[in-house]
């Protein structure tokens, strides 16, 4: 009766340590994904960001010209 009360215990642990891995490979998996977001917003901001200066650069070129 106490060797099946251990193994018991055992596959109880065992279960939990299987719960505990595959919730840290879930968050750490969310996590790639999240910083992988970020990373393309920064991306494409920084092509929004050139996009508006070579715009403000062409408008500022076909200003006349003050003397």
């Amino acid at each position: 009766m106490l060797g099946q009360q251990k193994g018991a215990v055992t596959l109880l642990v065992a279960i939990g340590l299987v719960i505990l891995a595959s919730l840290t490979s879930f968050y750490s998996a969310r996590s790639v994904l999240v910083d992988q977001l970020a990373s393309h917003n920064h991306a494409h901001a920084a092509q929004a960001r050139w996009a508006a200066d070579a715009a403000l650069a062409r408008a500022q070129a076909g200003l006349p010209q003050q003397a």
